[in-house]
């Protein structure tokens, strides 16, 4: 669950992971395709290993259905880091459509400590982690989680979150770990475990588990007859 095809050559994956070698896109329409993207770079296009853009689910009224957009925001990754440069240096310089899209480096700071938990729930011991590469494997999320204690045994206690058509991650994990406090102390690191240099943020996540094993059980009504 969650694992990358073991056929991806691994010098690939890891430059689909790293922030070097990649750029986030902003203002993207809406109606906008990965044709669209690469075309942004056309000097560069033959450079360019993925094209990332993450879409959401919308509700059309008038033709009850739901239908597909895009978030407004994606991710090119590319081979070398020349061309990542080439690309920060268009920011606002073209156009998708009439939209001006901007190119900057991916998020590399740090997260403020008012959007971290501070307390710790005596009741869960499931995070989820954040700002994952996209190419992230199951074993490197437990590797470097495995510092802040015993991970809950099962296939199940590491889940890579991925669209369930095209498998590609979602950018986040749910990790359950045996003790509360392991999740807790996964939460206070915020931003310093890191996986392929990629600083990742952890919030409580409320697992069906946790809730059924607190939650006190409500005696059956008795019947009237």
């Amino acid at each position: 669950i969650g694992e990358y095809p073991k056929e991806l050559d691994n010098d690939k994956r890891k430059k689909k992971c790293s922030l070097e070698h990649t750029v986030m896109l902003e203002g993207l329409p809406f109606d906008g395709t990965e044709t669209d993207v690469q075309d942004l770079f056309k000097a560069d296009k033959d450079d360019i290993l993925e094209v990332y853009l993450p879409k959401t689910s919308i509700y059309l009224a008038k033709k009850s259905i739901y239908s597909s957009r895009l978030r407004g925001y994606g991710h090119v990754v590319f081979n070398s880091v020349a061309s990542v440069k080439k690309a920060l240096a268009m920011s606002k310089k073209k156009k998708i459509g009439k939209k001006k899209i901007i190119i900057k480096e991916c998020y590399k700071g740090k997260r403020s400590k008012n959007m971290t938990e501070t307390t710790i729930k005596e009741d869960c011991k499931t995070i989820m982690v954040n700002n994952l590469p996209y190419h992230a494997t199951n074993q490197e999320v437990r590797d470097a989680f495995k510092i802040c204690g015993k991970i809950a045994k099962g296939k199940n206690a590491i889940r890579i979150e991925r669209n369930t058509k095209t498998h590609r991650s979602k950018g986040f994990a749910i990790i359950k770990f045996k003790t509360n406090e392991s999740a807790y102390e996964a939460i206070k690191k915020n931003d310093e475990i890191k996986i392929h240099g990629r600083p990742t943020f952890c919030d409580y996540y409320e697992d069906r588990d946790d809730v059924e094993n607190t939650t006190p059980k409500k005696k059956p009504k008795l019947s009237s007859d």
